[in-house]
């Protein structure tokens, strides 16, 4: 995006338990980047709690080598599968996202408002950064924010967008 003028950080992508699981897939990624001209700073690769869940051994492994190329992980749609806190601390993670079904009920939800904040302390004494999925309202960013969520994302600030849309968006939040 930078012939756009928009400087980007991270490019964030879903990656599919299918994609780990190919014997090739970490020399493509690597072959990837290189022919696109990008940093593996510049990535962060997205994958489901329960997709690791089903191999969390063969999973855990192979995210530690993308991690070790500099590659960011981040475990989506946390809290739905049926991970082990044992896993959790062997996973090679930067970050965690909340799932959105923890978060549409809060403030008033007392259960999903202790579940989403202890998520929050948990990952802030593992180091690892969290994002809330699918705040809608202010009441809802209050809540992460007084509980320090690093991140949010969801419909408050924008519903999904074309690329062009994107670009008028990002310079109009740049600027």
């Amino acid at each position: 995006m930078v012939q756009t003028g928009i400087q980007s950080r991270k490019l964030s992508m879903n990656l599919a338990i299918k994609q780990i699981e190919q014997e090739d897939f970490l020399d493509f990624i690597k072959e990837l980047v290189k022919e696109q001209g990008c940093a593996f700073e510049h990535i962060e690769f997205e994958v489901t709690e329960t997709q690791i869940m089903r191999k969390p051994i063969e999973s855990i492994e192979i995210l530690k080598q993308i991690s070790a190329l500099g590659i960011s992980i981040a475990i989506d749609d946390f809290g739905t599968g049926y991970s082990s806190l044992a896993y959790l601390k062997r996973l090679p993670i930067n970050k965690l996202k909340i799932d959105k079904s923890f978060i549409d009920n809060l403030p008033c939800d007392p259960e999903d408002s202790a579940i989403t904040s202890t998520i929050i302390n948990l990952c802030k004494s593992l180091n690892i950064d969290v994002i809330a999925e699918g705040v809608e309202t202010e009441e809802q960013k209050k809540f992460l924010s007084h509980h320090q969520s690093n991140y949010i994302q969801g419909y408050l600030y924008s519903r999904p967008l074309n690329a062009k849309d994107m670009e008028k968006f990002l310079k109009v939040v740049i600027e």
